[in-house]
């Protein structure tokens, strides 16, 4: 078996990995990058003139034989693996040949699907094998893969055990132990499989937390956190964070019903939040009266453009009026994002409102985000609390998960630091992207 890290040994994000036996190829992830090679973040209207051909030459789609429409001239790869719904994760799948076959989580695919619908318009992800399920073994050809559940930011994410040629690569996805589904992980822990040859590991956070000890905060400390906002101010409160960090809209939801608020959220999370499926998850339902759903028009406009209108008519007995909100005000925890602007400049009698910012730090350097916040607050720093936990795991965990595993051979992935591994980890091996390795 040999594989090759195509994008993700020295950047976050991006990432893509092929792995071959004697007679298969398959791919892990195939990421679109969170900054260029500049430090600026990424941005793909900066490429769209851009042939296939140039787009693998500037090293921005990964240059995988086979993997790509109407590359005639390779055999395909035999099938294509999605961690997770994180656009780093899966964002250049619409450039795969669609007789392609994907393989990944039934949530992970109604989240992409509802993505793009929404926000891209990069059409859906159509041929996919049954979906993949916790420790379900399957086979793609030569290759036996076992998926793992883990605890990460992002709903339904999986890493995997690859095996073929008597050799065994373990591919940790991104993942936590911090989150509400901590306890994934230590059940990993216990039934993890031996006889690692390869072990791909991510290090996100490998250099801002090289600490001995656990150094994040858990979802319900984040709760806590936002339960005493919601005490400090009578007014509404509004809330920036991921609609697909469902983890954080269960943090959001509890800390609003325990302060006796309505969870005002937009028909695009309300689609997401009941269309995972799960009954435990809050979402607009008359199990969950707390819940109200506003339309901005911009999103109605999208679902009435894909002929998804029922998209819309789901939620109407949950919808909460402008007019309603004014007269509520504290009585309202409100989820928010620049988009939706137009939609707040109507609602009377906001003033000065607190906003809690409960995303990456580093987010908050775009103009759109800060202009969007400087509005909310009327430019009253004070007004904005910042409460958020990593998506990604600390240097314990992943220490943790190393010594769980025994790999032969550890490989950086996922990070900026891979020369850190050496500081925590034994038998690291520092592998360059587009380089082949023999396991």
């Amino acid at each position: 078996m040999h594989f090759i890290i195509h994008r993700g040994s020295n950047e976050i994000g991006g990432s893509c990995v092929e792995v071959k036996s004697r007679n298969s190829r398959i791919v892990i992830d195939i990421g679109v990058p969170i900054v260029t090679t500049s430090g600026k973040r990424f941005d793909f209207k900066d490429y769209r003139k851009l042939s296939r051909e140039e787009l693998i030459t500037s090293k921005l789609l990964p240059n995988v034989k086979g993997l790509y429409g109407q590359d005639s001239g390779n055999k395909p790869v035999d099938g294509l693996l999605i961690s997770h719904a994180h656009i780093d994760h899966y964002g250049l799948y619409n450039f795969v040949d669609k007789d392609i076959q994907y393989h990944l989580g039934e949530a992970t695919h109604k989240l992409i699907n509802l993505s793009n619908i929404f926000i891209k318009d990069r059409g859906s992800i159509e041929k996919v094998a049954p979906y993949i399920q916790d420790r379900e073994q399957f086979n793609i050809e030569d290759f036996k893969i076992t998926p793992f559940l883990m605890d990460h930011s992002a709903f339904d994410a999986y890493a995997f055990l690859i095996e073929a040629d008597e050799k065994k690569l373990f591919y940790s996805g991104d993942f936590r132990s911090h989150g509400r589904k901590g306890k994934l992980f230590y059940k990993f822990l216990r039934i993890a499989p031996e006889g690692i040859n390869v072990l791909l590991l991510e290090g996100t956070l490998i250099k801002e937390r090289a600490s001995s000890s656990k150094t994040f905060k858990t979802e319900e400390v984040v709760e806590n956190e936002i339960v005493k906002v919601l005490e400090k101010h009578k007014t509404i409160v509004f809330g920036i964070a991921s609609s697909q960090n469902i983890d954080r809209m269960v943090s959001f939801y509890k800390a609003a019903k325990r302060k006796g608020r309505l969870f005002v959220i937009d028909v695009y999370t309300a689609n997401i939040l009941s269309g995972i499926g799960k009954r435990t998850i809050p979402h607009p339902s008359k199990d969950y009266p707390e819940i109200k759903v506003f339309f901005p028009k911009h999103l109605c406009d999208k679902l009435k453009k894909f002929k998804r209108e029922n998209m819309m008519f789901d939620f109407k007995q949950y919808k909460i009026t402008r007019d309603e909100i004014s007269k509520n005000l504290s009585n309202v925890f409100m989820m928010v994002r620049p988009s939706i602007k137009s939609y707040l400049e109507k609602i009377e009698n906001i003033g000065a409102a607190p906003v809690i910012y409960s995303m990456w730090e580093g987010y908050m350097e775009d103009a759109e985000n800060s202009d969007f916040i400087k509005y909310i607050t009327k430019e009253d720093d004070s007004l904005i609390h910042r409460i958020h936990t990593s998506g990604h795991a600390d240097v314990m965990t992943l220490k943790e998960l190393v010594n769980c595993l025994k790999p032969d051979n550890l490989i950086p992935i996922h990070t900026l630091n891979p020369e850190m591994y050496d500081t925590h980890f034994e038998n690291v091996r520092d592998v360059s992207d587009g380089q082949e390795i023999e396991i």
